[in-house]
């Protein structure tokens, strides 16, 4: 009989290179940390400490069906896998990762283990509408910002997990600004001529991520500005329309090599954001970054170095004004100093490790 066992939980497999994705930063954490999780439940192929589990889908839908349905059919696997471990666990740690079919079955589940459970919910998005009785099952409740956490508070009739605030992290050893020369050979590499600027967007084509505002900006700009070279990365287009030239789908490690021959990054989102990492992302490569104020992007950004919000995001003439005021500004790229010290990912690990251990 073990003490205590900490479970990772994840409908996504620790594989990932999906842009933006937080599997990356988890796949990091693993590698470096490979000792903190006992046993990690995903759709990851089962090796030592991975065993595989998979949701399922609804198969179908009806209110008097849900719940027998979410935990015989959709959280199966983790279920009989967790029901398994705590047969041997004085104590078992959960770390729930952002699904809310999984939490709701694990919170469900609990009184039929004979063992301590505590449960941590990792949230990914800006606002929570997960319901406050539910949640009363849920020791810890993490949030990547502090706006995030307040809009899921002031909603709801009540709130009881204690929370954390834990950001995001990103890897200044892959997401870093390269020297004049070096950012000058990189876009001789990439086809940019010296007197271009680069203005770069990175998501795909839904249109809560603002890919047709993306559209008219850039032809706006275009038909008054010659000199500007537009590189899309996400979508799934590949080659040049219209002027903008598309990069297709690119792996999160191999982002640094176009992000740090750009020069502006537009961040068009249109929802509210738990957090907008790509736009972190681009920062540390040493773009000047104008993105929309939604979610937690102005906490994100808040006292940055070349950042620019715009308050009213479904207005055009507000993108198409800051890009033409900044085109005429000397540039100040950040130092390397400067980029590490911007949401790296050691300070992110440190506040993970802490807000589960404590």
């Amino acid at each position: 009989m073990k003490d205590s066992q900490r479970i990772l939980i994840s409908s996504i497999a620790f594989q990932s290179n999906k842009i933006g994705s937080w599997t990356t930063r988890m796949n990091t954490f693993l590698d470096r940390n490979p000792n903190f999780f006992d046993v990690i439940l995903s759709p990851t192929n089962s090796v030592g400490k991975f065993q595989h589990c998979k949701k399922a889908k609804f198969p179908t839908y009806h209110s008097k069906l849900r719940n027998t349905v979410l935990l015989k059919v959709v959280a199966k696997d983790y279920l009989k896998a967790l029901e398994r471990i705590s047969k041997e666990s004085n104590k078992m740690t959960l770390v729930v990762m952002d699904d809310p079919h999984l939490l709701e079955a694990v919170v469900k589940s609990k009184q039929q283990w004979n063992c301590e459970i505590e449960i941590i919910y990792s949230f990914h998005g800006f606002k929570s509408t997960l319901d406050h009785l539910l949640l009363q099952g849920v020791n810890k409740m993490l949030f990547l910002t502090q706006s995030g956490y307040l809009a899921t508070k002031n909603t709801k009739f009540s709130f009881t997990p204690e929370v954390f605030i834990i950001g995001n992290g990103v890897d200044s050893k892959v997401f870093f600004p390269l020297d004049a020369v070096e950012k000058e050979k990189r876009r001789t590499e990439l086809g940019i001529s010296p007197n271009e600027k680069v203005i770069l967007w990175m998501a795909n084509e839904r249109p809560i991520k603002g890919f047709q505002l993306f559209l008219k900006i850039a032809s706006r700009l275009k038909t008054k500005h010659k000199n500007l070279k537009f590189l899309a990365i996400g979508t799934d287009r590949v080659g040049i329309e219209e002027e903008i030239e598309y990069l297709g789908r690119i792996p999160n490690n191999e982002l640094p090599h176009y992000l740090q021959a750009g020069d502006v990054y537009l961040f068009t989102s249109l929802c509210r954001e738990g957090f907008g990492l790509s736009g972190i992302e681009a920062l540390k490569c040493g773009n000047t970054v104008i993105a929309s104020d939604n979610g937690g992007i102005a906490e994100v950004l808040e006292n940055l170095p070349n950042t620019h919000l715009i308050h009213s995001p479904n207005i055009t003439d507000e993108w198409v004004k800051t890009i033409e005021r900044l085109l005429v500004m000397q540039p100040n790229p950040i130092s390397n100093d400067q980029s590490s010290s911007i949401w790296n990912y050691e300070d992110w690990e440190s506040r993970f490790i802490h807000s589960i251990q404590s």
